[in-house]
């Protein structure tokens, strides 16, 4: 049985229709792929993960591949001196949303200032946010009890849990002085290439009294 809506002319399904085509032209945000990353500038090129379409006058629908990106600014996590970063390749995935404003004013002078070109939603003001992950390369082994900073391969894993930090890596390396309070267990061997104390006591250059030949054994390192 055929909609009535069909046999009539309908003033609502004309409103949606036009409403649809004015949607397919507003951009907020799409999955994309890393063709290209800059390093030094920050940007990325990418390749858009949906199609758009075109409509022609009888309503029909042709599905088009959308251009490329070249250049999006990357979003790092970043504030108040402090930023986490990220060794993008190509073929990672990412989200990328778009300004409902020209972003060029701001982006080459990071400065609030009106924006000299009036375009809305449009494929050139994309920003990349990196973390989506696509049914095909889902995260693995998420930790359901803390926090973590990994590699995904496992590698190296930094787990931040409800007192208590761990880190599992095959090295870990420390620059810099380290103050530790608290005992230390260690299950392996120490090496140093300087000197060590207990307490007032160096290692390389303490002493023993009563030293004497035979059997006896020497006083308490001074």
């Amino acid at each position: 049985m055929p909609d009535p809506r069909e046999l009539f002319h309908n003033p609502e399904e004309a409103i949606h229709s036009w409403l649809d085509g004015l949607k397919s032209g507003l951009w907020t945000a799409v999955p994309a792929i890393v063709t290209h990353y800059d390093a030094q500038k920050n940007t990325v090129a990418v390749s858009p993960g949906v199609s758009g379409y075109t409509v022609d006058e009888l309503g029909n629908r042709t599905h088009q591949a959308l251009p490329d990106l070249p250049e999006c600014p990357v979003v790092f996590p970043r504030d108040g001196g402090f930023v986490i970063t990220f060794p993008i390749q190509k073929g990672d995935e990412c989200l990328v949303v778009f300004s409902t404003r020209s972003i060029d004013e701001f982006w080459q002078t990071g400065k609030a200032q009106a924006h000299h070109d009036h375009r809305t939603h449009d494929l050139s003001d994309g920003m990349a946010i990196f973390g989506l992950a696509s049914l095909a390369h889902p995260v693995k082994g998420v930790s359901g009890s803390g926090m973590q900073l990994k590699a995904e391969d496992g590698s190296a894993i930094i787990t931040l849990e409800k007192g208590k930090v761990s880190i599992k890596a095959a090295h870990v390396k420390i620059e810099g002085e380290t103050h530790i309070r608290g005992d230390i267990t260690v299950e392996g061997k120490v090496t140093a290439s300087g000197d060590v104390k207990a307490g007032s006591i160096s290692l390389q250059n303490h002493v023993h009294g009563g030293v004497e030949t035979g059997s006896g054994t020497t006083a308490q390192p001074e």
